[in-house]
């Protein structure tokens, strides 16, 4: 099985992240400008469907230094 060979967070975590956190703001930003409420569950459905997408699809940079 793969691991890492420090702790440092792989790539493809902190970008997963940052979707994340980028999707709650563009939700927020949207109820603020459109005088709308988005529903909690779409919200998190939409986070998550990015943050696993965008994880999925970025591959892990020579830095992260996966071992097998």
């Amino acid at each position: 099985m793969a691991s890492m060979q420090t702790l440092k967070p792989a790539r493809k975590v902190w970008v997963g992240s940052v979707v994340g956190a980028a999707t709650t703001l563009v939700i927020a930003i949207i109820e603020a400008i459109g005088n709308t409420k988005v529903s909690g569950t779409i919200a998190v459905s939409i986070s998550t469907l990015l943050t696993f997408l965008i994880s999925y699809l970025v591959p892990p940079s020579p830095a992260d230094q996966v071992v097998s």
